[in-house]
């Protein structure tokens, strides 16, 4: 395979910009939005910088995880050591996640700790950011911005450093951002819209305008219907644990997958899981399986920011243990559970599941709290 280098933590991510620190600057951003746009349930089941969660607050077994990726581990020890990995290479740190846990009992008294791997088989949010380059918006950026520095250094050239070359500056940064101007304070933003003008002989067929506001404008909107595209993709995971009892002896193993498939033009995302556990303790062994198949809803979204503050997960829980039942429990059991995910700040969830049993008709409540730290912005 070719190789790739990869710049910074965000460049893992995608080779779009990775020449001059505008490209870099807009890639940073492209990922920053990328990640906005991910949902809390979809942070739960595949996070990718540092989570710490704290689980079943009202159920007999509590617990406190730790969660973060093997590339966050290696970039926060040696920059150096990535710097030369190939995208292959770097897809395998990205998506192989540490996890690590600490296990309470009803009162809170420790209970042994668990540690684990998961790992992304697909993750098809992350291949298609690292094929952003070769999108609709991707080639037209390219070639735009190519013209567009041409268009700098022909209106800079034999300008002395001091105010021409600052209001240039100044009036390149204001266009590109699509911030709103008055060319009355700055002559160079007419200076900028007649040579577009007359340079626009770049291959931008997916844009039909002469006006460079105009350009810029629609090419923010291919760039979102590309994140649009990204937020349906296909995430699947698979995982593996054990667990040791209070004297540090292991004795409780599971293994288990995620598929998260978003649907497209909508706020609404298919969630399948399973998980099937073995315990070996001093008193049984036991073994059993859960299984959850929903579907979680964006019921609000701060249009803003992109990012959602508000969903609802409804779905339905089977269990079933094979060997060793306790006293005055089922074999099997089906539920029906809505699950409430709040976000309180940037990066603060409360997930709260609400279960109704079909067989009992009774309800159960359990209370999570969830805190992604650490985003592509720093």
């Amino acid at each position: 395979m070719e190789k790739h280098y990869i710049i910074l933590l965000f460049l893992c991510f995608t080779s779009v910009f990775a020449q001059d620190d505008s490209k870099t600057e807009v890639a940073r951003k492209t990922i920053v939005e990328i990640e906005k746009s991910k949902t809390g349930n979809f942070k739960d089941a595949f996070y990718n910088i540092i989570q710490l969660t704290t689980k079943n607050f009202s159920e007999d077994e509590k617990s406190l995880e730790l969660n973060t990726t093997l590339f966050k581990i290696i970039y926060n020890s040696e920059l150096s050591e990535i710097s030369d990995l190939t995208i292959l290479k770097s897809y395998v740190l990205r998506n192989f996640q540490i996890n690590a846990k600490t296990n309470f009992d009803k009162n809170f008294k420790y209970n042994g700790i668990s540690g684990g791997i998961t790992f992304a088989v697909i993750n098809n949010r992350d291949n298609a950011t690292i094929k952003l380059a070769k999108t609709i918006y991707g080639k037209n950026r390219e070639a735009f911005m190519e013209e567009f520095r041409t268009i700098q250094s022909d209106l800079s050239a034999g300008k002395p450093e001091g105010k021409d070359l600052d209001l240039l500056n100044n009036a390149s940064d204001t266009i590109l951002n699509g911030y709103i101007y008055d060319s009355s304070k700055n002559p160079y933003y007419d200076q900028i819209q007649i040579e577009f003008k007359k340079r626009k002989k770049f291959d931008g067929k997916a844009i039909e305008t002469d006006e460079i506001t105009d350009y810029i404008k629609a090419l923010n909107q291919l760039r979102q219907s590309e994140i649009k595209k990204i937020e349906s993709k296909v995430l699947w995971t698979f995982s593996a644990d054990g667990s040791t009892n209070t004297d540090g002896k292991f004795d409780k193993y599971s293994i288990g997958t995620v598929f998260l498939k978003g649907i497209p033009n909508t706020n609404e995302e298919i969630d399948i899981r399973g998980k099937f556990t073995y315990a070996d303790t001093t008193l049984v062994k036991r073994s059993a399986f859960n299984g959850k198949v929903g579907l979680n809803m964006i019921i609000l979204r701060n249009k803003q920011e992109n990012i959602s503050c508000f969903e609802i997960k409804v779905l339905g829980e089977y269990n079933k243990i094979f060997k060793n039942l306790l006293p005055d429990e089922e074999d099997e059991t089906i539920s029906a559970n809505a699950e409430f995910r709040i976000r309180l700040a940037k990066d603060f969830w409360i997930p709260i599941t609400i279960k109704y049993d079909t067989e009992k008709s009774n309800f159960l409540g359990f209370l999570n709290v969830t805190y992604n730290f650490g985003d592509f912005k720093n």
